[in-house]
């Protein structure tokens, strides 16, 4: 089976990703550490150098590299559901996660990490809420066509675990 772990940036896909495969016994693939490893470079300098639409199409391609691993957890980049009909893909492929925050628990999370994230690296930290605010005004009718929910604040594997087998699931 494969679990695909999408939401915001500062949602907590990576660490609860790495959390839920090390329980199933599943591989744990994060596709910008795939993009980066590839490329040699880090995921800012990527997408100042490509420029955003590039750095799109080169996240479609590592994730299409990935339908047909089996039982691997998958944790995506904030923006990679929003473009390609990436959801698509992820939804024929595999469960989808969505993992939900507020902006205000976003924002207080990035304020530390701004500099390794390309599209919050040059905001103030007074206007990173409402910048969250609008970037999820963007994505979420993306976000939202996953198969699962789930709220990240105070999130534990177990959680998902729960949920996923509450849903008819096995592993």
């Amino acid at each position: 089976m494969l679990i695909f772990i999408i939401g915001m940036m500062g949602s907590g896909k990576t660490s609860i990703g790495k959390k839920l495969a090390k329980q199933l016994n599943y591989s744990f693939i994060d596709v910008d550490i795939s993009i980066e490893e590839k490329e040699g470079k880090s995921i800012n300098d990527l997408f100042e150098l490509w420029g955003e639409e590039k750095f799109r199409l080169q996240e479609h391609f590592h994730l299409q590299k990935f339908m047909h691993v089996e039982n691997s957890i998958i944790s995506t980049g904030g923006g990679l559901a929003c473009f390609h009909d990436n959801m698509g893909l992820m939804n024929k492929c595999g469960e989808t996660l969505f993992l939900s925050a507020e902006s205000s628990f976003l924002a207080s999370r990035l304020k530390q990490g701004k500099a390794n994230r390309p599209l919050i690296a040059k905001i103030e930290d007074d206007d990173l809420p409402q910048f969250i605010d609008l970037l999820l005004e963007k994505r979420n009718p993306y976000y939202y066509k996953a198969k699962h929910l789930i709220q990240s604040k105070d999130l534990k594997a177990n959680d998902i675990i729960d949920l996923l087998k509450s849903k008819g699931l096995s592993f």
